[in-house]
């Protein structure tokens, strides 16, 4: 726990607010078009840096839990602020938002302290009730906040600004728009308040789904890839079986075909031992053995008759030598 002085919260938000409002801090004069403070990204900044110190400054510069206190919420600025001093307020001029809350700011007195208000927080409550908006302005690029015609009724005008990449319009409020949020202040705080508890509400819970769904995908990306890896692992085994079988059978056939050439030489060599299929005249097979090596039907050697003799053709396939 930590605890920070409060007069130097409150030069701090004011310096912080000074320059949300694109002025210099310290003069409170508005800045040249050329400087940083007017870059979107700078003012998007500051305005949050001051609303961290605007919640440091509604608990007492206090920062953390003290040991023994009890959790009960820290008063916020719509219940603290001392709306009785609003009475006092005169108007001098048309101004900026930033010039109109350091006004009230300087109402303060020793016996009554009026905090500053930081300009994001009226912005906001116009916008929400539809007297400001962001608009798209083609010339410039980017979107600026602008007047509605609702805003316009009530006293709220603008004027461009800048210069190169840094356009953007200044917004004015006259006489009856200062009147019109002095009015309306104690609402204005109010619901700003509650906008930003709904805000931080809305945030936790898109935090809240964002994490479910992040859950949910990745549990999801799990199972496709657990259904991925039993899919290859079932495609494997498939593929290892149909090649497990195939080599089975490529085994059978190349048995088989072993079994059969097996079976036809042995019934071939079964053939030739049969008798008849044998030369089993001695003398028949010497004359075979010594016939010269010569084509019976070659004129050479006379008619077929003198070869083998009269009447060789009447002998039948059956008729033995």
């Amino acid at each position: 726990m930590g605890s920070y002085d409060v007069k130097r919260l409150d030069v701090a938000i004011q310096y912080i607010n000074r320059m949300t409002s694109g002025r210099n801090p310290v003069t409170n004069r508005p800045a040249p078009d050329n400087e940083v403070l007017i870059n979107p990204n700078v003012h998007r900044c500051l305005q949050f840096i001051s609303e961290v110190l605007q919640d440091v400054r509604s608990q007492g510069g206090v920062v953390g839990k003290a040991p023994g206190r009890s959790a009960e919420a820290k008063a916020s600025l719509a219940q603290t602020f001392p709306y009785e001093a609003l009475k006092e307020f005169q108007y001098t001029q048309d101004q900026q938002i930033s010039y109109f809350l350091k006004q009230i700011s300087e109402l303060s007195t020793e016996e009554r302290e009026v905090p500053a208000v930081p300009a994001v927080h009226i912005n906001n409550w116009l916008r929400e009730k539809g007297y400001l908006e962001k608009r798209m302005i083609p010339e410039f690029g980017k979107e600026t906040s602008v007047p509605t015609e609702k805003g316009t009724q009530i006293g709220i005008y603008s004027e461009r600004a800048g210069m190169g990449n840094n356009l953007y319009y200044r917004i004015w409020f006259n006489e009856q728009a200062q009147r019109f949020l002095i009015d309306h202040f104690r609402e204005i705080l109010t619901e700003t308040e509650e906008m930003r508890t709904r805000k931080k509400q809305e945030r936790k819970a898109q935090q809240g789904e964002r994490k479910k769904t992040e859950r949910t995908r990745d549990r999801a990306q799990e199972v496709t890839q657990e259904r991925s890896q039993v899919r290859a692992q079932e495609v494997t085994q498939e593929r290892q079986q149909v090649r497990a079988q195939d080599q089975t059978q490529e085994r059978q056939q190349f048995r088989a075909q072993e079994q059969a050439q097996v079976r036809s030489q042995q019934k071939a060599d079964r053939i030739d031992r049969r008798p008849g299929n044998q030369l089993d005249d001695p003398a028949l097979s010497s004359l075979l053995a010594n016939l010269p090596d010569m084509d019976p039907y070659d004129p050479a050697f006379g008619p077929a008759d003198s070869f083998f003799g009269e009447g060789w053709e009447s002998v039948g396939a059956d008729t033995p030598f």
